[in-house]
């Protein structure tokens, strides 16, 4: 997929090391700007929009009713497209209050519905990618 694209944030990087250790970014011919409210090297939200936005194995974490919330700031965050990668099994890791860390599993069509409703970016081209026990994937 060739966005054109010059800017793009990874929203809920983690430690970041997809780029800084593994260097995944280096075909891209760019290096996405990274954001992670867990990680505080990269807990700063940037004050600007991105020609995209890609999350890999985040919204799976978010607590069900905060998703809309999420998905409207990343509409407004994102100027061409979105990638989502979502988990849909349990993680093997729990938190600890015992909950497992992975709280928020839906199958794509729920993603995608959720997406279409709360998000007000129309112009998007929105990837959702679920993997897991509900496999699928869909371009909005």
């Amino acid at each position: 997929l060739d966005t054109k694209s010059q800017t793009v944030l990874d929203y809920g990087c983690g430690k970041g090391h997809q780029y800084t250790k593994w260097n995944m970014h280096k075909d891209w011919g760019l290096m996405p700007e990274l954001y992670d409210p867990a990680v505080p090297e990269y807990d700063v939200l940037p004050n600007k929009q991105f020609d995209g936005i890609i999350s890999t194995d985040v919204m799976e974490h978010i607590p069900e009713e905060q998703i809309p919330q999420v998905f409207r700031e990343i509409s407004q965050y994102a100027t061409r497209f979105v990638f989502l990668a979502i988990a849909t099994d349990p993680a093997i890791a729990v938190l600890p209050n015992g909950e497992n860390a992975h709280c928020t599993l839906k199958p794509l069509e729920w993603w995608v519905d959720t997406w279409k409703e709360h998000t007000t970016n129309k112009d998007l081209q929105v990837h959702i990618k679920t993997y897991g026990q509900y496999k699928g994937y869909q371009v909005i």
